[in-house]
């Protein structure tokens, strides 16, 4: 009666390098590819282990297995990058590498990972043109320590469903970890254990924002979500209050002097900031002289102090429904830096003298002090 071959004896591996051909791959998948039962894993793991010790196989980063003598990731068709959700049902991976291009991910192949992760993934076979593929093998780096969504309640068990996540599995929160949240209700949870396996993330509440429907509360979810800074500390509040202050001779001193040029605010009725300002004058040969004026912020906006190294952070002012994160303390936003009627203020100015037919001749740039008459 003759022996039925193996399909991985170690003395015919022709199937396991052929499996591994298209990249590395875990036991489990490995297993799976080459039609191995359940009960005959362990014989498995063991042929396996024989071909590592031959090098005819390597056992890389988070436990896979690719062919010997090729260990680098772009021989393993690996690419590291980081994860950047586009839709619900997909994401795309960048990779650190400049000279590749981004990857297509469906939802189920993306193994927990969240968006900003930097993760290894597989370029899967058949994957060529315009839209290439790749499934996450692991998450090398988290970005995100804390979550934002709605705490859901089952019994004693409470669940963290996250927001804007609908790929993520909810992640646990044992109820010593609750804090009284009730159902419902959207909370900021610390991770305390990321998904593995078939083994659920857990999280603890540290911070309960209120019912979906509470009026603000849909803003502060946004708010928590992107790591918007609402606060300043107090180096830089202490800064900003030195700073503001009415522009004196000191301050207007070497500045191109527009004060008694009419000149007029244009934010519009609904601006939270008055950043802009215009003035325009006839030429005497034709034509106007189109003045332009911006809030000389960088007056006030010395490198590397706290102010500047907190703006630095934000990058910008964010204008939400119902508030305003500033980007610098509010005695500088809507202050000294805000270009309101009846006020000195310290701007920067382009001038531009426009032909009758609209050309632009001339451009010229000054910083100034102005004193816009209205808005």
């Amino acid at each position: 009666m003759s022996r039925k071959s193996n399909p991985v004896d170690p003395l015919d591996v022709g199937a396991v390098l052929a499996a591994l051909e298209p990249g590395p791959l875990s036991l489990r998948d490995l297993a799976k590819a080459l039609n191995i039962p359940a009960a005959g894993r362990e014989r498995f793991k063991r042929q396996l282990d024989d071909l590592l010790v031959r090098r005819q196989v390597v056992q890389i980063k988070g436990g896979f297995f690719g062919l010997g003598g090729t260990p680098q990731p772009r021989a393993q068709n690996l690419i590291t990058g980081k994860v950047v959700q586009k839709q619900a049902e997909y994401a795309f991976i960048i990779p650190e590498d400049p000279g590749q291009k981004d990857l297509y991910v469906a939802s189920a192949d993306l193994q927990d990972a969240l968006p900003d992760d930097v993760v290894e993934a597989r370029i899967l076979p058949n994957s060529t043109g315009t839209r290439r593929q790749a499934k996450v093998l692991r998450v090398v780096q988290r970005a995100h320590e804390r979550l934002v969504g709605t705490f859901r309640r089952e019994r004693k068990l409470g669940f963290l469903r996250p927001a804007g996540l609908p790929f993520v599995r909810e992640f646990l929160i044992p109820s010593e970890a609750q804090q009284d949240a009730r159902d419902g209700e959207q909370v900021v949870a610390q991770v305390t254990a990321w998904p593995e396996g078939y083994v659920a993330g857990r999280a603890k509440i540290i911070e309960i924002l209120g019912d979906a429907d509470q009026p603000g509360v849909d803003v502060t979810v946004i708010v928590r979500k992107h790591g918007l800074a609402e606060s300043f500390s107090e180096e830089a509040q202490e800064q900003a209050r030195g700073l503001a202050r009415e522009p004196g001779a000191e301050e207007v001193a070497g500045r191109l002097d527009l004060r008694g040029l009419p000149i007029v605010t244009i934010d519009g009725e609904d601006a939270r900031d008055f950043d802009d300002a215009v003035s325009c004058e006839d030429r005497p040969g034709g034509g106007w002289r189109l003045g332009v004026h911006i809030a000389d912020v960088s007056y006030y906006l010395r490198e590397n102090t706290p102010l500047d190294l907190e703006a630095r952070e934000r990058g910008t002012s964010v204008y939400l429904p119902d508030r305003v994160l500033h980007m610098l303390p509010e005695p500088l936003s809507t202050g000294v830096c805000s270009l309101v009627p009846g006020r000195d203020r310290l701007t920067v100015s382009a001038f531009m003298d426009i032909e009758p037919d609209g050309r632009v001749e001339h451009t010229e740039f000054f910083r100034s002090v102005i004193h816009s008459a209205g808005r």
